[in-house]
């Protein structure tokens, strides 16, 4: 087994849900690399058998444009944080490439961004990545190689949804109810 799945955690619900491809990669030849700067994460992923970088405080990567960066844009963390934070992903990322048994990234949304620098990071070595997110269809995931939301392909190309076979009363029955429950949870929230 020398193909290995690179996985981007920042968190312990990404986790959950990437935990769940390790047995099947495992099944198809690949061996699963969590990247997190969470060390429970670290421990938790030990018990599965897959290996784990924890990535180390870096030095602010100067040269990252912070814009792109959802937490920065958001208010939740500062331009010196956001540069360091990029620069540990972007160093341990290449560290894990470095041994050439890569050959895809798994990435949720891709904005954040210890996800822009792996991708980046990715990018660089020419590794293709998936992006994962909730999908706006019932009990769906989007998963796309160039994106989501604004930078996915379908914002590009909507003639890909005529290809997707999926039951249009369906999808207009569970928007409607999701959009009355959406209403009725703001009309009891201004009480």
């Amino acid at each position: 087994m020398n193909k290995e799945i690179l996985i981007a955690i920042d968190s312990l619900d990404r986790y959950r849900f990437f935990k769940r491809f390790v047995n099947p990669l495992k099944s198809h030849g690949y061996r699963t690399h969590f990247i997190t700067a969470l060390p429970s994460i670290r421990f938790r992923a030990k018990n599965e058998y897959v290996s784990t970088t924890l990535c180390e405080k870096s030095t602010p990567h100067e040269l990252f444009d912070i814009t792109r960066s959802l937490e920065y844009l958001s208010g939740e963390t500062t331009e010196d944080l956001t540069r360091k934070t990029y620069q540990s992903f972007y160093n341990a990322t290449e560290k894990i490439l470095k041994k050439n048994t890569t050959s895809q990234c798994f990435i949720w949304n891709g904005s954040r961004t210890q996800s822009l620098a792996v991708l980046d990071a990715c990018m660089q070595k020419g590794i293709p990545c998936l992006f994962f997110e909730l999908s706006n269809l019932p009990n769906k995931i989007f998963i796309d190689p160039w994106g989501v939301s604004s930078a996915s392909r379908i914002y590009h190309d909507s003639k890909i949804l005529t290809e997707i076979d999926y039951l249009e009363e369906k999808y207009d029955l569970w928007k409607n109810s999701y959009l009355k429950e959406k209403g009725e949870k703001k009309h009891l929230d201004r009480r």
